[in-house]
């Protein structure tokens, strides 16, 4: 059992195997999680992060019509991504140390600050994608197989790269 980490981890659209290994390494640090999934509270993605973790909720005291829903349902975003909130120094180290010997590969994820903690999560993914971009990362996604026995679980992904124009000589 590690030693016990105080903070919380603001995960978005992690399910299956992956929230579960995301939940065991945050029990195992002492960390909360709070998992947001884009396809049953799209509503949240219009928030900021702060609000989010501080367990906040859209609420109307009028119903929305379809034009507003559909606009909340856009502020919603699919990939996984991860803000680590509270976390600072060794347990901050040692919370990405145990992520890294995971099977879990999130390339989104951030540090809670006073500045992004008043931005939206899709103004965070959008300055993380910016980073990555910079840096010459491609946009990747990728799926653990889970359909073959014959792969050792957790040690076998499908890799989804998006592929632009090629040409040949």
């Amino acid at each position: 059992m590690s030693e016990a980490t105080k903070g919380a981890v603001l995960a978005f659209n992690f399910k299956g195997d992956r929230l579960a290994a995301l939940q065991d390494l945050c029990d195992r640090r002492g960390a909360t999680l709070k998992n947001v999934l884009a396809d049953v509270e799209p509503e949240t993605f219009s928030l900021s992060l702060g609000a989010i973790l501080a367990g906040g909720t859209v609420t109307t005291s009028a119903t929305l019509n379809e034009d507003a829903r559909s606009i909340l349902r856009g502020m919603a975003f699919s990939e996984e991504m991860i803000i680590l909130a509270g976390l600072f120094g060794d347990d901050l180290d040692a919370f990405l140390e145990d992520l890294k010997s995971t099977v879990l590969w999130i390339p989104l994820k951030a540090v809670l600050t006073p500045t992004n903690t008043a931005w939206t999560p899709a103004a965070l993914k959008g300055e993380l994608e910016a980073i990555l971009k910079s840096l010459g990362a491609q946009a990747r996604r990728y799926a653990a197989v889970t359909d073959n026995p014959s792969y050792h679980p957790g040690r076998c992904a499908r890799v989804y790269v998006e592929i632009g124009r090629a040409s040949c000589r």
